[in-house]
């Protein structure tokens, strides 16, 4: 038996706005990130700091030099072992790493599926709580499909924004103007 335990998003303002896209069918997917990305940004303890962080560009060069998966799974491991820089973020920038072997460029898909999945896991913390007969996702297939458009909207949001960071200093740059992007800046 499992002992995870679900912490759900703050009672913020922005958290709010979030949940009026969640029981809204009216509100374009657009508006949805552009509120989810927004209200994460303004926690008391923002989980989108760790965006910048060395391990997840660590994740993002791990893909950017090598030759398939299982290496970059490796050598991403590895060093943020070596750091010690570990968090969930840094946990889901490894995952999208094998995701990323599949896509045209290697990079760029990583880049798309690492933001793609931040705002599932943003999305997940609250969204069950917002199935039913008074919400925008009557049924669980409804919420899948839901999410599955929040996410292709962010990937072709940093899809759009094609860049190669080869620095932590460049990746910082470069995920602050995807943050911008994607709380509709």
């Amino acid at each position: 038996m499992g002992t995870s335990v679900s912490h759900p998003s703050p009672t913020t303002l922005g958290w709010q706005a979030v949940a009026a896209c969640y029981r809204n069918d009216s509100v374009p997917a657009e508006r949805a990130v552009n509120e989810i990305w927004r209200a994460a940004q303004h926690e008391s303890s923002p989980i989108v700091n760790d965006l910048f962080s060395n391990a997840v560009f660590l994740c993002q060069e791990a893909v950017r030099v090598s030759k398939n998966a299982s290496a970059a799974l490796k050598k991403a491991t590895a060093d943020i072992f070596k750091q010690q820089g570990n968090s969930i973020i840094a946990e889901i920038a490894r995952r999208s790493i094998p995701i990323a072997f599949h896509a045209p460029d290697k990079l760029s898909g990583w880049q798309a599926t690492f933001f793609a999945q931040v705002t599932d896991y943003l999305m997940s913390r609250d969204i069950s709580g917002y199935i039913g007969k008074d919400y925008r996702n009557k049924t669980v297939s409804e919420l899948a499909l839901f999410k599955t458009t929040i996410k292709k909207e962010v990937k072709q949001t940093v899809l759009a924004m094609k860049a190669k960071p080869i620095s932590h200093k460049e990746w910082m740059a470069y995920s602050k103007l995807i943050l911008k992007k994607l709380s509709g800046g």
